[in-house]
């Protein structure tokens, strides 16, 4: 097969000299190649061969900047701050400056993902930990696979588990919406050594708690664990009320409990209990003297709510006079010290 041919030939400096500018077809030079003005390949270029590869440098404009195809490594090095730009105008750059690691997006939104779908991403490592300097949206579902540790100011925590728990070590606040405990919450716990455990509302605001059941159970049980108590006076449900008057009012209340019952359906209720007294429960040796319907908190004649004792006309003499409200009339149950 006839082709052209070029020679070569070595100068007293060992470099290669061109003697023709024929065209070459096949050529092989075991030295170095210096080409000193602008090359073009039309066809492919190919360094090494499969599982036999070669380094290849591209030096910048500043030193110690360069790109480099490391073939022992296997990786394509950028040194620091020379970047990899992608699209017109650097539209999306990826660069190390030495200290810190960048990918610059200034056109457009930057997807982490394939043409048709999302892909998974991992961010995690051991040594230090990922920062994220603004707003975070996720339009997805966001799962975590290990805890919540700490605010990177140094707040208060809050730790997910594995299990679905979340704890809240300092207050949590919620201006606006619900919360919703609809689901198979079994115990709602509140632990407060200081006070308040439970506010609902703020103060001076008017606050309604409401709570209902579907089933035959009781709507409301408070159950007051006083073990270890030696005081005289503790009680279970103590009721506090401020009012602020702006007027003289005619039938006032303030830390009340108002009873407003209602039955449904056409059938008649022929006893009706407003308030129901359970007979005192004894563990072990407890005793109970007598069990009062009420207590008050003074003597008679110094309480609002109990005069002192006088005659009356049509029983014999009263030891004190309990008042009730009947339709904004006071009206006097007698009270004995004795059943004699």
């Amino acid at each position: 097969m006839a082709y052209n041919t070029t020679t070569w030939s070595a100068d007293v400096l060992t470099a290669a000299s061109e003697t023709s500018s024929e065209t070459l077809n096949n050529a092989t030079l075991s030295g170095t190649l210096t080409v000193s003005g602008a090359t073009q390949l039309n066809s492919t270029l190919t360094v090494g061969v499969d599982d036999t590869g070669y380094d290849v440098k591209f030096f910048g404009a500043t030193s110690g900047q360069y790109m480099l195809w490391d073939e022992s490594e296997d990786l394509l090095q950028f040194t620091d701050s020379t970047g990899a730009t992608f699209g017109t105008g650097s539209d999306l750059t990826i660069h190390h400056n030495g200290s810190h690691s960048y990918i610059s997006n200034t056109t457009g939104t930057l997807y982490i993902a394939s043409l048709t779908s999302g892909v998974p991403i991992t961010i995690g490592h051991t040594t230090s930990e990922t920062t994220i300097g603004d707003n975070l949206t996720v339009t997805g579902d966001l799962k975590l696979s290990n805890n919540i540790i700490q605010a990177s100011d140094g707040g208060n925590t809050i730790t997910l588990d594995t299990s679905d728990n979340v704890t809240i070590a300092g207050d949590l606040t919620v201006t606006g919406g619900d919360i919703d405990l609809s689901g198979e919450a079994s115990q709602i716990t509140l632990i407060d050594d200081t006070t308040g455990a439970l506010q609902i509302g703020s103060s001076g605001n008017l606050d309604v708690i409401k709570v209902s059941t579907s089933d035959n159970s009781a709507i409301l049980q408070i159950n007051g664990d006083r073990s270890g108590v030696t005081a005289t006076a503790i009680p279970v449900l103590d009721i506090e009320g401020l009012a602020l008057l702006d007027d003289n009012l005619a039938d006032g209340y303030c830390a009340s409990i108002a009873l407003d019952p209602v039955y449904a359906n056409n059938y008649t209720v022929t006893r009706h209990n407003y308030i129901k007294l359970e007979q005192p429960q004894f563990v072990s040796s407890a005793a109970v003297t007598d069990a009062c319907v009420f207590s008050f908190d003074a003597a008679k004649g110094t309480h609002r709510a109990v005069d002192s004792g006088s005659a009356h006309p049509d029983i014999d003499t009263a030891d004190a006079w309990m008042k009730i409200n009947i339709n904004g009339t006071i009206h006097y149950i007698p009270c004995y010290t004795d059943k004699s």
